[in-house]
């Protein structure tokens, strides 16, 4: 059976080249875009923090009395907690590691002369967010210098 399909092809191949080739080329290219769909799909879908995200919670506050139906910004599981809303969260310790994070801008200072201060975006942590995460900590609060900069580097592997 294969080898009649087979002739068929050349037949027709021999027939219009031009028309024949654009047709393996069509194909081609259509198996072309759905593998590549296939894998961005897999790749999406994979566990991003495997071993850890089973066990990482993100709580969800709602304060709205139970007959408000607006379904405002306030009702959005996404929106980003308050400063003071996940300190209450943090000082109550109903986990063994938590962290807040948030997103900032701060001013940056040089120890070198002529260099001006800069303002850059920024995001904050508490400190078990590293050991949460698997994120490795390059540098991070120094006492003696007053300074608080949390930074860290993407793994390379």
């Amino acid at each position: 059976m294969l080898e009649y399909y087979f002739r068929l092809a050349l037949r027709s191949f021999r027939r219009s080249p031009v028309l024949a080739t654009l047709m393996v080329l069509t194909i081609s290219l259509g198996i072309g875009a759905s593998m590549t769909m296939l894998t961005v799909l897999h790749v999406m879908t994979a566990d991003p923090l495997p071993g850890r995200s089973a066990h990482l919670f993100r709580p969800y506050l709602n304060a709205n009395p139970l007959e408000d139906k607006s379904g405002g910004s306030a009702s959005n599981p996404n929106r980003p907690f308050t400063w003071p809303d996940a300190q209450a969260l943090l000082h109550a310790h109903r986990a063994v590691r938590q962290a807040a994070m948030a997103r900032g801008s701060l001013t940056a200072y040089s120890d070198r002369s002529g260099v001006h201060p800069k303002s850059v975006n920024g995001s904050f942590t508490t400190r078990d967010f590293f050991a949460m995460l698997g994120v490795p900590f390059v540098a991070g609060w120094t006492p003696r210098a007053g300074t608080s900069c949390v930074t860290s580097r993407p793994r390379t592997s």
